[in-house]
């Protein structure tokens, strides 16, 4: 290979160096620009990543305030009041005159928070569910 190389013309051995120099410049500048592309979207997809991991954690967090809230507001409810009296006292005659009027507040328990799904109230005098 190197003697054909060199009984070639000036002319032609130029050619193929310049052939030679242009495609090694080429890949040079390709696997730069390929290396630089990959670091630069890597770094963009792990900042996207981070930002929905964000967002979706104060939403979460958005959520649980309003369940918490909304078993707060059930709670000041007249109707948990007298629910927790009859409990208090074992009073189980009215477990269906109790599970009536708590059935208005896990509506709207269920109305404030759409993450709510199901109200389970377990008490000695048997378990109130909605």
């Amino acid at each position: 290979m190197k003697l054909g190389f060199y009984k070639q013309s000036l002319k032609k051995r130029i050619q193929v160096l310049y052939i030679f120099l242009a495609i090694l410049c080429i890949s040079v500048t390709g696997v730069g620009s390929y290396l630089f592309a990959a670091r630069s979207i890597q770094g963009s997809a792990l900042e996207l990543k981070q930002g929905i991991l964000n967002k979706s954690v104060q939403v979460m967090d958005e959520h649980l305030r309003h369940i918490v809230v909304s078993s707060y507001s059930l709670m000041l409810g007249e109707s948990f009041g007298q629910a927790m009296k009859d409990v208090s006292s074992r009073n189980s005659s009215h477990y269906y005159q109790n599970l009536s009027l708590l059935q208005t507040s896990f509506d709207q328990l269920k109305l404030v928070e759409p993450l709510i799904d199901a109200t389970y109230l377990s008490t000695p005098i048997g378990d109130l569910l909605h």
